[in-house]
């Protein structure tokens, strides 16, 4: 359908925010997550429901994280600090990055969010953009400056001094 049908029909299309492709994501994973550690799942454990707040369906299966599970991820969260640290250029590399894919996929994230927990659409597409970038940009900056608009479309000015020493 092109453009001039669209006008003589006036038929509407699918939303941009339309669930289906959430909930086939969703599926694509057979609707049970365990915990993602590592840069994989792991296999869930004591499965819990996570319904839509709105319709009372259920969306998941999530699994409840073990003491193992916290290990695991504590003793990743190590071993990749080590590099991660090393290079903050390189940091802002994968936080752009990051960023990027989140910014690709905020429509995605957004309608999860609001499936999950009923979050209103718009407050999730703004979380959802925007959380990346400024951790990046800090990243490459010895000090940043940063405007943010708020809800009331005021805006607020942030300072940022990077610390480079983790412990």
């Amino acid at each position: 359908m092109n453009v001039r049908d669209i006008f003589e029909t006036m038929e509407y299309g699918p939303a941009p925010e339309d669930a289906a492709e959430a909930m086939a994501w969703i599926k694509s994973h057979d609707a049970k997550f365990g915990q993602f550690i590592g840069g994989a799942f792991s296999k869930p454990n004591k499965l819990f429901p996570s319904k839509n707040p709105a319709t009372g369906k259920l969306i998941a299966k999530v699994g409840q994280a073990t003491q193992r599970d916290v290990n695991s991820a504590v003793k990743a969260a190590r071993a990749a600090q080590k590099a991660w640290a090393k290079d903050a250029k390189a940091r802002a590399r994968v936080l752009y990055a990051l960023a990027r894919l989140v910014q690709t996929h905020a429509r995605l994230f957004a309608v999860l969010a609001t499936l999950d927990n009923g979050k209103p659409l718009a407050v999730a597409k703004a979380a959802a953009a925007s959380h990346s970038a400024i951790s990046a940009e800090a990243e490459l900056n010895s000090e940043t400056t940063h405007i943010i608009p708020t809800k009331a479309g005021t805006a607020t000015k942030i300072r940022a001094t990077p610390n480079f020493n983790i412990n």
